[in-house]
């Protein structure tokens, strides 16, 4: 410790309130390239913590009042926005009125010890107090931050804050009489030392804290690029494959077909009368009806069978490893569940009409506009064979 003691307490401080000053500038610059408002009070409460370091640095020489109230007043200020910022990070409710009642007390408080009962030893308890108070909460909530979401930066946080907190325990140390203080707290701590590791908190603690603000971002941007890429494969009223995604669900799978010695069925439905329903019931209706029997297909197919919208009210199915006669059951399957479904405030049976192929080795190198054509051939002979059935394409392609 006696190392320390060799160095200028007011030195240290003033260059302490200029590394407050360059780390602030530092995070001003990522809170305006992050637009991110809890780093925004994060920046503040560092500004007002250096300033109020800076102001220390002149104690003894100027009007105590700005020497001793005002700087006290701008750190614990600049310490509660810094423990704002963060915990609005965490998302967290921040009560304002927390603030508004710990600078009242804290004013009081300094105002008797300064000029009612001058005490310096109690200045400096009131203050390592409120730091313990603030260190401990914030410690507190990225403890179970990091519980939560088991993020490492949540993790040094804590330790810096609980570091911070044990720094302040150690103070209070030594300006308390050594009776009334266990010998564990014994500990004699220079100004330099409390000086030096405030240095240290104000730089680590804010880069830290950027990390984190980075790191959210990024996995926010993330989250965004593949709710994106989804949205280009999902058709959005009725959440299946759109016409893209199930035209290349089918391309995908044609290789498959040809590599393995198997046979793959497609189906194309049309729901009957649909223009109809939406004549009679409106497009609100014909909407829920779609979402429905999207639903439908996609609860009543296995997990490797594809169903996508192709069109208005047309779907096409693309089931992998399926004979002809099994599409057609498990096809028959949905149309019997889709007439027997009761639709809230409209009695309407409703039915649809399929086109079915079986692709086998020797049409996997046919272009697949091709083979839905033949499908489509198929499903016209349904509807004009009186519609509610399905029909196989023969293999002449």
């Amino acid at each position: 410790m006696e190392v320390f003691k060799v160095l200028d307490p007011k030195t240290l401080v003033i260059i302490l309130s200029m590394i407050h000053v360059t780390v602030s500038l530092s995070f001003m610059v990522a809170s305006f390239t992050y637009k991110q408002t809890s780093l925004r009070i994060f920046t503040l409460g560092t500004i007002l913590s250096g300033l109020g370091f800076f102001m220390l640095s002149y104690q003894g020489i100027n009007d105590p009042f700005f020497n001793i109230m005002v700087a006290n007043l701008l750190l614990i200020t600049g310490e509660l926005l810094v423990m704002q910022g963060l915990v609005r990070f965490l998302g967290k409710p921040f009560p304002w009125h927390f603030l508004a009642i710990g600078l009242i007390i804290h004013t009081a408080l300094f105002t008797y010890y300064l000029y009612i009962v001058p005490d310096t030893a109690a200045r400096i308890v009131i203050f390592s107090l409120e730091q313990i108070l603030i260190n401990g909460i914030v410690a507190s909530l990225f403890l179970r931050h990091y519980l939560k979401e088991n993020e490492m930066n949540a993790l040094h946080m804590t330790l810096l804050y609980g570091l911070f907190s044990l720094m302040f325990i150690l103070r209070i140390g030594n300006v308390v009489r050594v009776g009334q203080v266990p010998q564990l707290f014994r500990v004699a701590l220079p100004l330099q030392l409390t000086v030096l590791f405030s240095m240290f908190m104000a730089v680590s603690r804010g880069y830290v804290f950027i990390l984190m603000v980075v790191n959210r971002l990024q996995k926010r941007l993330v989250e965004k690029s593949a709710m994106l890429e989804n949205l280009s494969y999902v058709d959005h009223l009725t959440g299946v494959h759109n016409l893209r995604s199930i035209m290349n669900k089918l391309v995908e799978e044609l290789p498959r077909t040809a590599r393995y010695h198997h046979v793959t069925s497609i189906a194309l439905i049309d729901l009957d009368h649909f223009k109809q329903v939406n004549d009679q019931f409106g497009h609100i209706f014909g909407d829920e009806v779609l979402r429905t029997f999207a639903t439908m297909a996609k609860n009543h197919l296995r997990e490797t069978d594809a169903v996508g919208r192709y069109g208005g009210e047309e779907f096409l199915l693309v089931l992998p490893e399926t004979p002809v006669r099994e599409a057609v059951e498990i096809v028959d399957r949905l149309r019997n569940q889709l007439k027997d479904h009761v639709w809230d405030g409209n009695e309407v049976i409703l039915t649809f009409s399929a086109g079915l192929l079986e692709l086998e080795e020797r049409h996997c190198s046919l272009d697949v506009r091709t083979l839905i054509d033949s499908a489509d051939v198929a499903l016209y002979k349904a509807k004009t064979e009186g519609r509610d059935r399905t029909v196989v394409a023969n293999h002449h392609i």
